[in-house]
Formats: C-alpha cells, structure tokens, sequence
C-alpha cells in the first residue's frame, strides 16, 4: 500500500530578512531618528512579553541577553515604554546591541520552544524593531494613498484573524498539536485498504484535502522533530492562479530537431537510435557533461540562444497562521500546479513566447477557462556522451529542461527551446537578470504570513505580476487597488459578494472543519486510553 505523509518545515529566514540584520547588527551609529524608533518599538517587544508588568520583561530581556554594564543601568536608553521621557544621556547608538535584545525578547514571546520556531521568531521581532526605520525595507507601494490602501487590507486582515479567533477553535487545535503530533496520511482506495485503528474520527474533511482515487486519514505523527504540527491545520483557501513574467535566455531547438524532443524519451524508454542522434547534436552545438552547460556559440544551423517572454503560474492560497506569540495572522501560500492522476504531486506551469502579449494572452486563457492540461516544462533523460546507455543506472543520465509553446487557448503547441539543468540556479544562461532568478528562487514553496515582503509583493502586483481569480465574485477590477492584482479581487469580494462567495466566510468554514475534526481525533485517541483503563 502506497502511503504519504505530508510534512510542513518551518521556512527559513529570507534573505531580505538575513540582510536586515547585518545592516543594523553592523551599524555603529544609529541616527537620532531611528534611535527614538528603536528604543520605542524594542519597548513594545517588552511590552508583549509581559503587559501588566513590562519593566519585569525588560529586566528578564537584558539577564538572557547577557548585555550587562551600560544597557542593565541604562534600561531607558534602549526601552521605551508609553509615557517615558527622553534619556538625559540620549538613546543609545549601537546597533548590535538593539539586535541581541530584539531577538531575546523574540524567543521569550515564542510560545514553542523548540529551536525552528525560536529562530523565526528572532527574525520576527528584528522586523518589528526596524518597523519605521530607515532599516526597514521600502515597499513598492509606499505613496499616501497606498499607505492608506495597505491600511484598509491591514484591517481586514485583523478583522478576519479575529473571526477566525473568536468563532472557531483553531487555536485550540494548535495548543493539543504541540502535546499530542498528528498528521495526515494518504493511501490509494481499494478493497484491500485497512480501515484506521481510530475509526471515523480518523477521516479528514474533503474541506481540508481532497483528490481522486485516495483517501486522507489523520494518524499520530510519529517523527514529531521534524514537524511541529501539520501543514493541514493552517486552514487554507484557494483564491485563484498568479502568474509571473521573467525575461530569459533559452537554446532554440531547430525545426529539424524537435522531433527528439517529442518522443518518450523522457520517460526512460530506450529509443536508441534517436538518443545516439540526440547525443551527436548536442555535442555539435558543445553540451558539456561535465559541467551540463551550453557553449555561447551562436548559430543558426544548430540553433541559437534568444531571449523568450516566460510566465510562471502558480496556485496561490490564503490561510490562517499561528504567530510565534500563539495568535492568528493571515497567510499567503504558494504552490506548483497539479498534475497526474493524483493531485498529491506538481510542478510549476510555464507559458513560453518570443513577445510578452504572446504569453501573457495565453496565461490569461489558461487561468480563465482551466481547461488545459499543465504541461509547461518536461525533463528530457539524455545519457552521458561516452555512448553508455544503462537506463538502469541513473547516474549516467543528465537532465534538459525542455519549454513548450503554447496556442492562446494554453494548449500544448510542441517544444521549442530547451535550458541546461541547472537552470534554477546561477550557474545557468537562463536568467538575463539575477534579481529575478532571486525573486524565482525565493517564492518556490512561499507559505509566508502576509506581512511578508515578498506576500506584499504579490499581494499588490506589478506590470509582471498579475492575478487570475477561481472564486466567483472576486473580479480583480481596478479600483483603490491595481487591476490584476490580489488585493483588488480581495476588495471587490469584500464589497459585492454574497455570503457564501466571501472570502473571509470561505476561510472561516474551512477553519471550523479543520478544528472540530482535528480536535474530534485527538479527543478520540485520549476516549480510547480512557476505555483501557478498565482493564486495570
């Protein structure tokens, strides 16, 4: 029987958040400005640790930080607190200093203590110290009027959290999470699957996962290290597709040629003869094994380097998190689009043009009528150039990534140009500008809050970034709110959509279903034990 588990790993830092660490953990003299910011938002830290009694925070901040002398006598150069005066000596200059207490203060207010969620929260409460700051990063959307844009999104924000807090037990689902681990399992449907040992409690709501021909049972996670608690018990709801357009350098492959790239190849299956004359093209255009890369050759009877118009698509989710301090805050979670027979497995859908309206137009068809099928990038099996052909031996295979045109329709047209495997990284010709494989590499497996620079990012749009809504009542229509952006179609199902099309609504049920049958399963694990007992 094939099993599956799904696991949630706890992202790491960014970079744009490892960046602001260095820039003020290496800055020796603060400005005036930012000093008063500092001092007052590191106050606020304190003041979340303990509200009724915040110097006892600040005095347990500065122990654990191991920062005596000058910051133990002089508190108030480094905390402010609501109604304090200014410090004769001045606030304090040094940089380092604010960090080691920031990130103190982030792991007292974490309430899992295991080291992951300590780390996340330290990065957490440096944000919130640079919050203000010339430290803080700029976002794009920092007029007046986006400011006051952004407050309106803040606000809901808050207010569906609230809800979420107020009329379901989430929280409570993620308090037993931590004593008591579970997971969700997945096995294939047929007559010889075992039914669970817990019985119906340990049936997951189709509201919480679904796919065909599988059915999803909660089961005690027996490797709790490597997981708090579960992906599923952060309710998500998905709002639609995003797409994403680079500029990129691709091999075009010569008309004569794709028929290679057409057949099973990739699949493994040992059509010989087209893969010795694959391997005699490659090595006349200079595939290196070595190194897997393309020589910057460039000519027409072989093939050539162009640059293409490329859209990524992925699916894109709101959800409810659990904040280091327990709370609930939305969320943003990106995933690669379905495919097989299971939706359990996906990878990122690609449209590819040589002009962006092109691509873009066959994006915008793809999402709007979801009827084609999500073949965008295939891996070609190429063996090595010695002329070994042991498919049994997958060591001597190397990897092409292969793009496909598309009609407007998103119907799959054929190959036509193809990258080296290393593609994803820095080492390949494929990116024209590194700041965009960055932002490609940053948002693979997204699962951020939406305070999130890079949520931000998506949540707003650019002239790259557009939105394609899956929930009716949601047009992503211009108004305070870019057209084709997430946060339009937010505003415009806020204001026009009936009760069962809110998105807030949506995620709300959702919430309810992931906490009663979360809850329900524990409680039936603990009933169980209890029935034991009489046994003694």
């Amino acid at each position: 029987m094939h099993r599956e588990t799904l696991r949630k790993i706890i992202s790491q830092p960014t970079k744009a958040q490892e960046e602001l660490r260095r820039h003020l953990a290496d800055c020796k003299r603060v400005s005036l400005e930012d000093k008063k910011i500092l001092s007052r938002n590191l106050g606020s830290l304190a003041e979340a640790i303990n509200p009724t009694n915040p110097k006892a925070a600040i005095k347990q901040i500065i122990a654990q930080s191991g920062l005596k002398g000058a910051v133990e006598d002089k508190p108030k150069r480094y905390f402010q607190l609501d109604g304090d005066k200014e410090p004769k000596e001045g606030f304090a200059t040094e940089g380092l200093k604010f960090v080691k207490l920031a990130e103190v203060a982030g792991e007292l207010n974490c309430s899992v203590k295991r080291d992951d969620y300590k780390k996340k929260a330290r990065y957490e409460a440096i944000q919130k110290l640079a919050h203000g700051t010339s430290f803080a990063p700029a976002l794009p959307h920092n007029s007046h009027e986006n400011q006051a844009l952004q407050a309106v999104i803040d606000e809901y924000c808050v207010r569906v959290a609230e809800a979420i807090g107020d009329r379901s037990k989430i929280q409570d689902l993620w308090t037993s999470l931590r004593s008591t681990p579970v997971t969700i399992e997945s096995q294939y449907l047929d007559k010889n699957t075992p039914p669970s040992p817990w019985g119906k409690a340990a049936c997951v709501p189709e509201d919480i996962i679904t796919a065909a021909g599988r059915q999803f049972l909660f089961s005690p996670n027996d490797a709790p290290e490597y997981a708090h608690y579960e992906v599923w018990s952060e309710p998500a709801v998905e709002l639609g597709h995003i797409s994403i357009s680079h500029k990129v350098r691709l091999f075009t492959i010569p008309k004569s040629m794709r028929e290679l790239f057409t057949s099973e190849l990739y699949r493994g299956e040992a059509d010989l003869p087209a893969l010795r004359r694959l391997n005699s093209w490659l090595e006349s255009i200079g595939y290196s094994e070595a190194d897997s890369l393309l020589s910057e050759d460039d000519d027409a009877e072989v093939g050539s380097w162009q640059n293409y118009n490329i859209c990524f698509v992925y699916k894109v989710y709101i959800n409810a998190k659990e904040k280091s301090d327990g709370t609930i805050s939305l969320g943003m979670k990106l995933e690669p689009i379905p495919y097989g027979e299971f939706e359990m497995t996906g990878q990122t859908l690609s449209f590819l043009s040589s002009n962006s309206h092109g691509a873009t137009q066959a994006v915008e068809n793809y999402c709007l009528t979801q009827e084609a099928g999500p073949v965008g990038l295939e891996c070609i099996l190429q063996p090595d150039l010695t002329g070994e052909y042991d498919f049994e031996n997958q060591d001597n295979l190397v990897f092409i990534q292969t793009f496909y045109d598309r009609a407007f329709d998103g119907t799959v047209l054929g190959p036509v140009a193809f990258a080296d495997s290393s593609w994803q990284t820095f080492n390949s010709n494929f990116w024209i500008e590194d700041i965009e494989l960055e932002e490609f590499q940053s948002l693979q497996g997204l699962d951020v809050e939406l305070s999130d620079p890079r949520a931000q990012k998506l949540l707003y749009g650019t002239d790259r970034i557009k939105f394609f809504p899956s929930i009716a009542q949601s047009e992503s229509i211009a108004g305070a709110a870019r057209r084709g952006s997430i946060a339009a179609s937010i505003l415009h199902n806020l204001d026009h959509a009936d009760d069962e099309n809110l998105i807030s609504n949506k995620l709300l049920k959702v919430s309810q279903v992931t906490a009663a049958s979360g809850l329900n399963f524990i409680s039936s694990m603990i009933e169980k034990h209890r029935t034991s007992l009489a046994r003694i």
